[in-house]
């Protein structure tokens, strides 16, 4: 049996969030609008965007933190791709945190709080957030 480490899980978890996040919001059924106008294009063009990227440079996350694919090596680099379409402010935020935790630094909640601060939000975002 292989026993993943917190940060390999985090990463899995964080792939998959990207993946569901993605394909959930690609599509905006309105049934006024014809089915090609329904289609997020600047969402899917980030995506597409993203894999390009990865796959010409090999990027692979998984591979950062041991966790290669064994059956499709290429699985890591797609994956990558979508997180990269993602965008940069969430790739980065994603990239700081499990390199903290990769140094053994305890990354509390008072530490995204303080990240928060830094960049504040107006009060009817935070409400947004709440409900």
């Amino acid at each position: 049996m292989v026993v993943l480490s917190f940060e390999q899980i985090l990463t899995l978890a964080v792939m998959v969030e990207t993946v569901v996040t993605l394909f959930w919001s690609l599509y905006k059924k309105d049934d006024k609008e014809k089915w090609y106008k329904n289609i997020q294009w600047k969402l899917l063009f980030s995506m597409v965007v993203g894999e390009l990227i990865a796959f010409l440079f090999n990027a692979d996350m998984t591979t950062v933190l041991n966790l290669p694919s064994p059956v499709f090596p290429w699985v890591g680099v797609a994956l990558t791709g979508l997180v990269f379409g993602r965008g940069a402010n969430f790739v980065h935020d994603i990239f700081g945190f499990v390199k903290a935790l990769k140094e053994g630094q305890q990354v509390t909640v008072k530490a995204i709080a303080a990240k928060v601060i830094d960049n504040p939000v107006s009060s009817s975002e935070v409400r947004d957030l709440t409900d």
